[in-house]
């Protein structure tokens, strides 16, 4: 059995981080293994969970979710809704998503408005991340709404 490690990130690795306008991929999945137990860690970095998903609700709102943003904007939102930010679960960004949504009810690669061919099983505009993340965000806003109404009776 392996035993649990910290996961500690160095001042010098905190700074990298960020010096980094935008919160990039690796930083989703630095903050992915920061909150789950894929490395088994003994403890969270609470810190850098905040801080990144404090500059993640940043550029979601610059962003909004616009052309290549999208797919981007959803990680965002099911990563730091997941860790409790339920600033990410609004109604607003939930729309965004849903008008991306086309009529056979998949996701395109970049949003209707940019929406390029890919190859997939369902259809030539179907893109299958796109759409699994599409129905997270929307399973976390079901657990989230449902869960705060219960909470509040």
């Amino acid at each position: 059995m392996r035993m649990p490690m910290n996961c500690f990130i160095s001042p010098k690795q905190f700074a990298l981080l960020a010096s980094v306008f935008f919160v990039s991929k690796k930083q989703l999945i630095l903050l992915y293994i920061q909150t789950t137990s894929i490395l088994k860690c003994s403890t969270r970095n609470e810190n850098l969970i905040h801080y990144l998903c404090s500059r993640m609700y940043e550029q979601a709102r610059i962003t909004n979710g616009r052309g290549p943003f999208l797919d981007l904007f959803m990680e965002q939102i099911f990563l730091c809704g997941s860790e409790g930010y339920v600033e990410f679960l609004n109604s607003i960004w939930l729309q965004i998503i849903l008008n991306n949504q086309l009529a056979i009810g998949c996701f395109p690669l970049f949003g209707k408005k940019y929406a390029v061919n890919v190859t997939s099983s369902t259809s030539n505009e179907c893109y299958e991340h796109a759409t699994g993340l599409a129905i997270a965000v929307m399973a976390l806003h079901i657990h989230y709404t449902s869960t705060s109404r219960f909470m509040k009776l």
